[in-house]
């Protein structure tokens, strides 16, 4: 059987990184490594020169690593321990401490530690911008990008591969400094997950021993000082920094053991000054999970790729079925003929279903484009929204490929409505602003005013 492939790309300082991994039988092996030097940050031709020389691989899945100096990091205090609830709080928290509109980054985060009555969260935050060198670069050759992460989340991944955590407080915190060629990046974790996070260039082991005291200090200044149940080092350069810097008993993590390496890789890693420990880590677990700073369309598409994929190995073992129960039926009830129409129905029904979704898939690329080109999107919910009355509740919000757009729903006074009227008409964005209707009705044994609004956009 053929072996599966994943490509993994790693964007650093001046660099590309690329980790080819094999998957058969439920074993990973890494095949290919390699390192491209550029001459500056890479663009979107970069990115695509290195698709072009694999586009004669078919890939299970493709992921891009970004490096950690492109993300803000923010810290928040919120009075709830379940992920799923600071998932509705975080982005009416995040506008009053991110310096972009909503609509223009892309955020996650993770629980980095839980008091009494709330917890520690550590969000991660890239402007849209950064993203769309890559989508630029994968549109025109349709290539499907499965996962965008940091570079943060390899390292943590290594981490736990080499079981650092092991005999250690759940509450310990671990410090690992990984040393690149141009950049090295400073990480503290615990068993969960990511603490605290800093990238930063250096010219000399000077600055690199500057940067690593700074970081420090700006962990110590949110955290406290803390005594670190372990420190490691990676990276090519670590033994000549290790004797540099004042941590006793710094471990250096060779990331050429444990994993299965073929060898030809494996004297890529060692002949190479840069470092390969995040892009080895990420090639640990590929899934999407913490840390994933896909565009929302680029989401919604992969979980639609993900339900066909599932859906068509339902439709194969339902007409397995069907067949076995075909045979069965046309031996004892019904005669070839009838049970060839039978079967012809079935799939009819599922070629329906396949064009539908296919249909959905095409939509979607539709909307990804539209929202790339339309720079004001976010402007124009944030001008609804702030025109809105505080008795004023949205039930629709659509607008057409023409310009024209309506808004339905209901208030509290019909005073309400005309005032968002006048809001709305003072939009720079938009022009025609014009109630339709403005009725009162009684739904259970409640009067409550309904309204309709049309207008263009400019």
């Amino acid at each position: 059987m053929k072996s599966k492939k994943i490509l993994i790309l790693e964007l650093a300082e001046k660099v590309i990184k690329i980790c080819q991994v094999g998957i058969s039988k439920k074993r990973k092996i890494i095949d290919f490594i390699d390192v491209v030097e550029l001459t500056q940050d890479a663009t979107s031709q970069d990115i695509l020169d290195i698709f072009s020389k694999f586009s004669k691989t078919k890939y299970e899945k493709i992921i891009i690593s970004l490096p950690r100096t492109l993300f803000l990091m923010r810290f928040l205090q919120l009075p709830s321990h379940q992920e799923a609830e600071i998932a509705k709080m975080l982005p009416f928290q995040l506008s009053k401490i991110v310096p972009y509109p909503l609509g223009e980054i892309i955020h996650d985060f993770s629980l980095a530690e839980i008091k009494e009555n709330y917890s520690e969260i550590i969000i991660f935050l890239i402007h849209r911008k950064k993203i769309n060198i890559i989508l630029d670069a994968v549109e025109n050759k349709r290539i499907d990008i499965d996962l965008i992460t940091m570079s943060s989340r390899g390292l943590w991944q290594l981490l736990v591969y080499k079981n650092v955590f092991s005999g250690i407080a759940d509450s310990s915190f671990v410090m690992l400094i990984n040393v690149d060629k141009y950049s090295a990046e400073f990480l503290v974790a615990h068993r969960s997950g990511i603490i605290f996070s800093r990238a930063f260039s250096y010219s000399d082991n000077r600055s690199l021993n500057e940067g690593v005291n700074q970081s420090l200090l700006i962990f110590e200044k949110k955290f406290g000082k803390h005594a670190f149940a372990k420190v490691f080092f990676t990276g090519n350069r670590h033994d000549d920094f290790i004797n540099r810097i004042n941590f006793d008993e710094a471990i250096p993590i060779d990331c050429t053991i444990d994993f299965s390496i073929t060898k030809k890789a494996k004297d890529k890693i060692k002949d190479c000054s840069f470092s390969f420990a995040s892009i080895l880590g990420l090639s640990i677990d590929t899934d999407s999970g913490k840390f994933d700073f896909s565009p929302k369309p680029l989401k919604v598409k992969r979980e639609i790729a993900n339900k066909k994929k599932k859906w068509f190995k339902v439709a194969v073992v339902v007409l397995e079925i069907i067949l076995i129960c075909g045979i069965f039926l046309s031996k004892y009830i019904y005669d070839r003929d009838s049970y060839r129409e039978f079967l012809d129905f079935k799939l009819e029904e599922i070629v329906v279903e396949a064009k539908e979704l296919d249909e959905v898939a095409d939509k979607l690329k539709v909307l990804d484009k539209k929202f790339k080109k339309s720079a004001s999107f976010s402007e124009i919910i944030h001008g609804v929204v702030s025109a809105m009355e505080p008795g004023i509740q949205l039930t629709l919000f659509d607008f057409q490929e023409n310009g024209e757009f309506s808004l339905k729903g209901h208030a509290r006074d019909p005073a309400d409505v005309f005032a968002m009227e006048a809001s709305l008409n003072r939009l720079d964005f938009l022009k025609d602003v014009k109630i339709k209707y403005v009725s009162q009705v009684k739904q259970k044994g409640r009067m409550r005013v309904e309204f309709l609004i049309l207008g263009d956009f400019k």
